[in-house]
């Protein structure tokens, strides 16, 4: 059974625009992995998480931290072909994010990149706390 989408697409003059909730910000940023992975890779429910790396990461904000943390999973899918889909943050907020990320290691050939993304982007991006959780929208590269 193929589970709820992480994400909501935006209708946007650029490349791509998702929007993420998260009741919280670790939440949040689990999801944003998660649904920009959906959003690009075809049948991403049929692969599973083989092994685990710790993730830290630190910025400015929180709102650059997000975009931080997307173009890091996106580099290690490039550079190692390590998918990293299955994130549990321990702590995300103060500009700081810990945790572990379960990646599985992808062949470009036979794992089909339905709509491949290069880079989150600062350009309208929005992280905003609201009273049901935390509600982000992000600007893709294709």
């Amino acid at each position: 059974m193929k589970s709820e989408l992480s994400f909501e697409l935006i209708d946007h003059t650029a490349d791509l625009a998702l929007r993420f909730r998260g009741a919280s910000l670790e939440q949040l940023f689990e999801r944003a992995a998660r649904g920009m992975f959906e959003y690009a890779i075809e049948d991403l429910d049929r692969l599973a998480a083989g092994a685990e790396r710790a993730i830290e990461l630190t910025a400015g904000t929180d709102a650059e931290l997000l975009v931080d943390w997307l173009n890091e999973l996106l580099f290690l899918l490039d550079a190692r072909r390590e998918l990293h889909a299955w994130p549990r943050l321990e702590h995300v907020g103060h500009g700081r994010l810990t945790g572990r990320a379960g990646f599985a290691t992808v062949d470009r050939a036979g794992h089909r990149l339905r709509n491949p993304v290069k880079a989150a982007t600062y350009h309208g991006l929005r992280l905003e706390q609201r009273a049901d959780g935390w509600l982000a929208e992000v600007l893709f590269d294709l």
